[in-house]
């Protein structure tokens, strides 16, 4: 871990884990096994980076986001907040809010946000 790097309150950082110059972890963030993050990056609160993710510099990672195992983030992409990045993504384009990517590239597949509970039936 980078001297220059900030951690949050109850921040986690796996094994093998590499956090670089400048890079801001919010609070309860989870920097998985082997996971990198660049440079200037900024990741927001209850944010979980799964083992072996890559998170290119100055990239921007919203509360609440899963950025799954393997998944690389481009330099300057901004992910929003309540959003699922699928395992091995390639996120070359920013992500809105509460939105679930998957893919090579990864592109937007639910708005999570808009899911309607399950109807009952009389």
């Amino acid at each position: 871990m980078s001297p220059s790097a900030r951690l949050g309150s109850g921040a986690f950082v796996g094994a093998g884990a590499v956090i670089n110059a400048l890079a801001r972890l919010g609070a309860h963030v989870i920097a998985n096994t082997a996971c990198v993050i660049e440079h200037e990056c900024i990741i927001s609160d209850n944010v979980h980076i799964a083992p072996g993710a890559i998170i290119c510099g100055g990239a921007h990672i919203g509360a609440d986001t899963l950025i799954g195992a393997g998944a690389v983030v481009l330099p300057g992409v901004t992910i929003g907040a309540c959003c699922t990045i699928g395992a091995a993504a390639l996120v070359r384009d920013n992500i809105d809010d509460d939105t679930m990517a998957l893919g090579m590239p990864a592109r937007a597949i639910d708005r999570l946000a808009t899911r309607q509970p399950p109807m009952h039936l009389p």
